[in-house]
């Protein structure tokens, strides 16, 4: 749920940033916890950072940091989150013309858009995309294209029920390249959920999707793969040339579940080295317990898939909206054919595993090193909060795929099924949390 419109545009005047305790952290606004939703971010070429987020009152707002930090300016765009839904996240990206482009605020709802030169955040404007199939959107996702070109990408409809448009950036407006994923197949409505796309050593872009027949997760009943070049013309079953839009029948068929698996709409694509996907997903295994799946494709064109542990326990894969506490995994680095992942099992295990991306067997790893993580809040200011984490996002130049210029950090609870939290004994304040603050890290 959200405000499009409402309210006023509102730059603030610059200040000073304040220290967050290290000198390579400082502290650049404060964001409402009720929920975590992703944080839009991007970094200009000469060093400056940009993030979107919504305020302690619930507004969009873009924070600018300065090059050298001395300076850090704020807008509040007319655009207010109303409700719970984890899905309203925002997604930010810096054109090839160093136009900025920010989009969010909506699940199923009227898409916000703004644009404006990231040389001068007061001209950031909200401003129509297209349109038109503009209505009910969601996932909003910047992407470029073999040459550079700035590309977006969301779902319009509803979840078991919505197809997936892209747009191109170019002359100083977006166009329509078409669709990408439909809303349908020859047996009823279905709602694609891709991955974020790889791209592997030869400039081929892949892609793994899981479908869905409703908005319950349950129905959730395949994963599939594609490839393409242009995002016109794709690789699918049996490595023919295909056209879009994508269906479940005309990709490649990596495991075909049927619903009431444990199919977990987040998966994950890892290219190898010899440029094959290896394809990442949560769902049950035979015992009817939770399990992370690797899949690779043969030679013969059938996928080899292997369970890379299985959990102790099962957990209910079932329900509309955000859902917290179910099995997940993250790729946490990438060296040759050697994958670290961490495998989570809520409220269970986590381990860490090194797959290895040819022979696709798995052994304990370890996590990389890392520097230690800024101190983001201190307990008085959790206390009270119900099922609070902590969030951590890199800024990239560019906002899509550029090189990691620093990190955003910060705390909110969980999600709750996209629906607001009671306060209670145990969490007087769950209801109406206390805002964080937002970490920016160099």
């Amino acid at each position: 749920m959200s405000q499009p419109g409402t309210g006023s545009q509102r730059l603030t005047s610059c200040k000073q940033p304040v220290s967050a305790g290290s000198p390579n952290a400082i502290r650049i606004a404060a964001l409402w916890t009720g929920v975590g939703t992703p944080i839009g971010s991007a970094a200009s070429r000469d060093g400056r950072v940009f993030a979107a987020y919504y305020n302690a009152d619930r507004w969009m707002e873009v924070v600018a940091v300065a090059a050298n930090r001395a300076r850090v300016c704020t807008i509040r765009l007319p655009s207010r989150f109303a409700g719970w839904d984890a899905h309203n996240g925002i997604a930010m990206a810096i054109a090839p013309d160093a136009t900025l482009h920010l989009v969010g605020n909506m699940h199923a709802s009227a898409m916000f858009y703004a644009q404006g030169s990231a040389a001068d955040l007061s001209n950031l404007q909200p401003a129509r995309m297209l349109g038109r199939d503009e209505d009910r959107a969601t996932y909003p996702t910047f992407l470029h294209d073999s040459a550079g070109n700035l590309l977006f990408l969301y779902r319009t409809g509803s979840s078991g029920d919505g197809s997936w448009l892209m747009n191109r950036w170019g002359g100083g407006r977006w166009q329509r390249i078409g669709p990408l994923f439909v809303d349908h197949d020859d047996h009823g409505h279905v709602s694609a959920y891709p991955s974020s796309f790889a791209v592997g050593p030869d400039g081929t872009y892949h892609v793994a999707v899981v479908w869905r027949r409703t908005p319950d997760v349950a129905t959730n009943f395949a994963v599939t793969y594609a490839s393409t070049r242009d995002f016109v013309t794709w690789r699918g079953a049996g490595g023919r040339s295909i056209k879009g839009p994508l269906g479940p029948d005309q990709m490649a068929m990596v495991e075909q579940t049927g619903p009431n698996a444990g199919l977990v709409n987040s998966a994950s694509v890892i290219v190898a080295p010899d440029g094959a996907p290896v394809i990442l997903y949560p769902r049950h295994a035979r015992s009817r317990n939770d399990t992370i799946v690797a899949a690779r494709p043969t030679r013969g064109g059938a996928w080899q898939v292997r369970e890379l542990a299985v959990a102790d326990g099962s957990t209910s894969v079932a329900g509309g909206g955000a859902l917290a506490a179910l099995p997940s995994f993250a790729v946490l680095a990438q060296s040759g054919w050697t994958a670290t992942l961490r495998l989570s099992f809520p409220p269970r295990a986590h381990p860490v595993v090194a797959l290895n991306l040819k022979t696709m067997t798995a052994a304990p790893g370890q996590v990389p090193p890392a520097d230690a993580p800024v101190a983001v809040y201190t307990p008085a200011q959790v206390q009270g909060m119900a099922k609070v984490s902590t969030r951590q996002s890199p800024v990239l130049e560019n906002g899509v795929d550029g090189p990691r210029r620093a990190t955003l950090r910060w705390f909110a609870q969980v999600a709750n099924g996209d629906t607001p939290r009671a306060c209670t004994a145990a969490a007087p304040k769950a209801c109406a949390p206390p805002p964080a603050p937002l970490i920016l890290e160099y």
